[in-house]
């Protein structure tokens, strides 16, 4: 227990931050989105790995942190580890998954689609983006934060939550935190 009493601290910590602004998106008109690069992915296949059993276990820990989130839906990309992330979580939450295509090249394009449907689908909502390190920062940029930060290719358990309030006013939470082992 020793051993695990720094990570069930900092989840915790993580849990509270979350926790306070799902509150906020409570208020009238506001759609909070989390954002999430899929878990750990497993060694093979190497065009489309699924996830690691270590993966497993992060997106298993994210099911905690966004269970009290009252998520409508989780998104994610066509790639077997996004959609095992999103998977794992709508399944333990009862909320539907939405696929988002991507392709290398027009991640941008992705993006936009993704806050596109988020608006016109999900407004006044939570949701949840499962994404890659190359279309989590680009996401977040299309929903308005300015700076986004990058998430590295063996970077794994961040999470990014932006809150937008209002019809075409926004305002931007940006909280950067680690969950899972």
């Amino acid at each position: 227990m020793n051993r695990l009493a720094p990570l069930l601290r900092q989840l915790a910590r993580i849990c509270v931050a979350a926790c306070a602004l799902f509150v906020l998106s409570a208020c009238a008109h506001t759609t909070m989105v989390a954002l999430v690069r899929h878990a750990e992915p497993a060694a093979t296949p190497a065009a489309n790995p699924p996830l690691s059993p270590a993966g497993v276990q992060r997106a298993q820990a994210l099911v905690e942190v966004v269970r009290q989130s009252g998520l409508s839906a989780v998104f994610h990309t066509q790639f077997a580890r996004t959609t095992q992330t999103a998977t794992i979580v709508a399944s333990a939450l009862g909320v539907p998954t939405v696929q988002i295509d991507v392709t290398a090249g027009q991640e941008q394009q992705h993006a936009d689609a993704v806050r596109a449907r988020i608006l016109d689908d999900f407004s006044g909502r939570n949701v949840l983006v499962v994404g890659h390190s190359n279309t989590i920062d680009r996401v977040a940029t299309a929903l308005g934060v300015g700076n986004a930060p990058t998430i590295g290719q063996q970077d794994f358990g961040n999470l990014l939550i932006v809150v937008r309030r209002g019809g075409s006013t926004t305002t931007v939470r940006l909280v950067h935190g680690r969950y899972g082992p």
